[in-house]
């Protein structure tokens, strides 16, 4: 798993996250 501090840093730059980017996360 990635640390807290990355895993917020991808979920700003919509990368392993997208989809939580498009739902508003």
């Amino acid at each position: 798993m990635y640390p807290l501090n990355i895993y917020l840093i991808n979920s700003f730059c919509c990368k392993e996250v997208l989809l939580a980017c498009l739902l508003g996360y």
